[in-house]
């Protein structure tokens, strides 16, 4: 289904008001191979791997429905809008 799929989980250290605070996040990159084209992606397994990233940075998203698809997809499977 995916060209690639990368996850890094991270350390930042963030900086608010003048105090540190570490925080863990899991990083994904997907390159989905031009998501939003008519070419019968799994739109529901996305939605389902999604949720256990605190980012996603996604590759070749070519139009807007596709980026409406996968965002509708994430939250039937997460139950968050």
């Amino acid at each position: 289904m995916f060209a690639s799929t990368r996850c890094r989980c991270v350390t930042v250290l963030a900086f608010c008001a003048g105090s540190a605070q570490a925080l863990d996040l899991c990083i994904a990159s997907w390159n989905t191979q031009s998501l939003g084209w008519n070419n019968n992606k799994a739109y529901a397994a996305l939605g389902r791997i999604g949720p256990a990233f605190d980012f996603i940075a996604v590759r070749e998203l070519m139009n807007e429905r596709g980026a409406q698809a996968f965002l509708s997809a994430l939250e039937e499977a997460s139950g968050v809008v």
